[in-house]
């Protein structure tokens, strides 16, 4: 598996992938941007112009004072 396909793994180690830019044997290109954020573009052919942002996280108490 790509190192950047473990984007979770990366993150909770807090540790950076040698290469910051992969593609997959499909042609989807990843590129890291930062703890935690991985961009992914599908391969050119595989590409219709739209664009999805997906975002996860685990929070705290947002409402105690």
């Amino acid at each position: 598996m790509l190192a950047l396909g473990k984007l979770l793994e990366l993150t909770l180690t807090a540790h950076e992938p040698a290469e910051k830019t992969q593609v997959t044997p499909g042609g989807a290109r990843l590129r890291w941007l930062g703890e935690g954020a991985l961009e992914v573009r599908p391969a050119e052919s595989e590409d219709c112009g739209l664009d999805l942002l997906l975002s996860a996280g685990i929070h705290g108490n947002e409402t105690a004072p």
